[in-house]
């Protein structure tokens, strides 16, 4: 039988992660079987309470309230590789998702023998749906500038999309990865705080010779407004939006983009590089469409 170890970290969305729980209840696991962790990192508004109430097959773990994403999902990582999963599935807490969706992503990732990460295509969890992350075909990384398969936040049908793609990058919002890809990355790295991980591990995979795929059969459907503290496809006054840029916990902190640049792209250009990124964040703020 094959073992798939979910992890999900949770700050205060109570409801939301009930509903992702009972989601996962339903969940078709004909050929796999499920062990769910729920990492809650400092939450004040009775989460733990429901979890041990209602959701006795889940296994809470702790933190003190300064874990974080990053270092919620290693904690999560470490418990569960004492239950030797063959695979992790990352799940955000304020998804929706379809019963097969499980399913599609193992078959996919057993279809690359197990060499590769697939994500899942993610949509607004409202209509008229919107992609937020349909996949990067290619990165231009002395710029920064992903080019992506559509663009973000423009309107999608998800009927309309079938197929496994190669991507460039990653998120965590339903992604499996093989445990022994994950092992030999080391995890997350938490210098990346809040933001960041995610595209880091994917990054770091296809540096170290694995493949990363996007399935646009494994939709989930996301509370975009809940996403991305200081994003700049959220509409903020200019005052938040220049303190993000130096806030390590928001998704526009300039050094997690300067360290990645660093990283993965040409690093005789990085000077230009990192002046490349904060003018782009001036424009997104400015010109990009918001949510």
């Amino acid at each position: 039988m094959i073992k798939i170890a979910i992890i999900i970290p949770t700050f205060n969305r109570r409801k939301p992660l009930s509903h992702v729980l009972k989601q996962l209840q339903k969940i078709d696991d004909a050929g796999f079987q499920l062990s769910i962790f729920v990492v809650v990192d400092g939450s004040t508004d009775g989460t733990i309470e429901m979890l041990k109430g209602e959701f006795s097959n889940v296994i809470t773990i702790i933190g003190d309230g300064n874990w974080w994403y990053t270092k919620s999902m290693n904690e999560g990582f470490k418990l569960a590789q004492a239950h030797n999963p063959d695979y992790f599935l990352l799940l955000n807490d304020d998804m929706h998702f379809e019963t097969d969706f499980v399913a599609i992503l193992l078959k996919a990732a057993l279809e690359k023998n197990n060499n590769a990460i697939i994500t899942s295509i993610c949509f607004s969890d409202k209509a008229p749906f919107l992609l937020f992350n349909s996949g990067v075909k290619r990165i231009s990384w002395w710029r920064s500038k992903f080019f992506r398969y559509h663009l973000a936040l423009s309107k999608g049908s998800p009927k309309d999309f079938t197929g496994l793609v190669r991507t460039e990058a990653i998120t965590g919002r339903g992604t499996i990865i093989p445990s022994n890809i994950l092992y030999r990355l080391n995890m997350y790295d938490e210098k990346f705080v809040q933001y960041g991980s995610d595209l880091d591990l994917g990054f770091k995979a296809i540096k170290n010779g694995y493949e990363c795929y996007i399935s646009w059969d494994a939709k989930v459907f996301s509370m975009i407004e809940l996403t991305g503290k200081g994003a700049t496809f959220i509409k903020s006054d200019f005052s938040s939006f220049i303190k993000n840029m130096f806030n390590e916990h928001s998704m526009t902190y300039l050094p997690d983009a300067f360290r990645l640049v660093w990283r993965y792209g040409p690093r005789w250009l990085f000077p230009l590089s990192c002046t490349i990124i904060v003018l782009g964040t001036f424009k997104s703020y400015f010109f990009n469409r918001k949510y």
